[in-house]
């Protein structure tokens, strides 16, 4: 949306990012794909990733929530939901 293309708060990364989030949604609204996947994709590291996954949480386009392993602090899924 032009809401994010425009947003000059935004790293650029962030706005293709954002795309990507998108195309990856499902009809839930939801994305789960991997930090990993971000980084083979973009060729870049994972503070990077969650440099970005951060601005778009931050500007409110975004929401996450993570599942962890029963009992534990292990990350088993994120989800990545876009806000309209």
């Amino acid at each position: 949306p032009a809401g994010v293309r425009y947003d000059k708060q935004l790293p650029q990364g962030a706005k293709i990012l954002y795309g990507e989030i998108t195309a990856l949604s499902s009809k839930s609204g939801s994305c789960w794909a991997s930090d990993q996947y971000f980084m083979t994709l973009y060729e870049v590291g994972q503070t990077t990733i969650q440099r970005w996954l951060r601005a778009l949480e931050d500007s409110g386009y975004i929401e996450r929530h993570v599942k962890y392993k029963d009992g534990t602090k292990e990350i088993e899924k994120r989800y990545i939901k876009i806000r309209t």
